[in-house]
């Protein structure tokens, strides 16, 4: 399933000034993939820092088993390439696309990722992010349950800051 040769590609895009660039991504990859559709995917939606998008999702493939791997849903891959392009700043955001996009091309975890889930991501700062790491992480926590009766002149507010 994989391939060891070098193959260069060549790709004329539209830049940020919309005058024709030729972009050429060079090197060894082993995909277990058309790394050809995947690339040209990154490719022709003319993002800002492609290098760097394209070693995401290297990086991405790689952590796959190799006999684990499968072509991308292209609502999810393309959806989450486009927000990412975004977040390359936040390491935070930037790591929980990376790893939908890494369960979106593992056989056994494709099932359960839904086109969704790149709006909710687009949606959460990166504490947020943290947070539901944690339930990915830890398999007990602890919950309080707590009831305050207060009186109708003061505010629920005034509670918490006494």
């Amino acid at each position: 399933m994989a391939n060891n040769d070098s193959v260069d590609i060549e790709q004329k895009i539209k830049g940020n000034d919309n005058v024709q660039q030729q972009v050429i991504v060079q090197g060894n990859m082993v995909l277990g993939l058309n790394r050809e559709q995947v690339l040209d995917m990154i490719k022709c939606y003319c993002f800002t820092d492609k290098e760097q998008i394209i070693e995401i999702v290297q990086e991405a493939i790689h952590n796959i088993p190799e006999d684990k791997r499968q072509a991308p849903n292209k609502r999810i891959f393309v959806s989450t390439i486009q927000q990412l392009s975004y977040s390359l700043d936040d390491e935070i955001i930037k790591t929980t696309y990376q790893r939908l996009l890494q369960s979106s091309m593992n056989k056994d975890k494709s099932k359960t990722i839904h086109p969704s889930f790149v709006e909710i991501i687009k949606q959460l700062s990166p504490i947020d992010a943290q947070v539901l790491n944690i339930f990915q992480t830890k398999a007990v926590f602890t919950t309080i349950c707590m009831r305050i009766n207060y009186n109708a002149s003061e505010t629920f507010a005034d509670y918490l800051i006494d």
